[in-house]
């Protein structure tokens, strides 16, 4: 699982996940987003992270998950509103774990 190898923090909505931003001083490696979420939908926190917070893709990676169908209206809409990545539900453990390994690593990458 992904807590044997990364810290994780966990919120159970939208409206948590943007506190989490504004309680932390450091930013986290990598945010997973799942598209719905009750009260604000990953799309409006993706929207906030980028836009408002001014944070971009190469400071923090976004990793959007959904179920959602169509799936390539929502992994267009994911990709235009500053996602890094898109991981459609129900996914392969092992592919969420490859792609969260490769997206903190090419952050590591960019901050050397």
């Amino acid at each position: 699982s992904l807590s044997d190898k990364y810290e994780l923090h966990v919120a159970m909505n939208g409206f948590e996940a943007l506190e989490y931003f504004s309680t932390r001083s450091k930013l986290p490696d990598l945010v997973l987003l799942d598209v719905m979420m009750p009260g604000m939908d990953g799309f409006e926190v993706l929207k906030e992270i980028r836009e408002e917070k001014k944070i971009s893709p190469t400071n923090l990676p976004v990793i959007m998950l959904s179920a959602m169908e169509p799936v390539d209206k929502s992994l267009i809409q994911s990709l235009r509103a500053g996602a890094n990545d898109y991981v459609t539900k129900p996914f392969d453990p092992d592919i969420l774990k490859a792609r969260v390994s490769t997206a903190v690593e090419m952050r590591r990458l960019r901050k050397i």
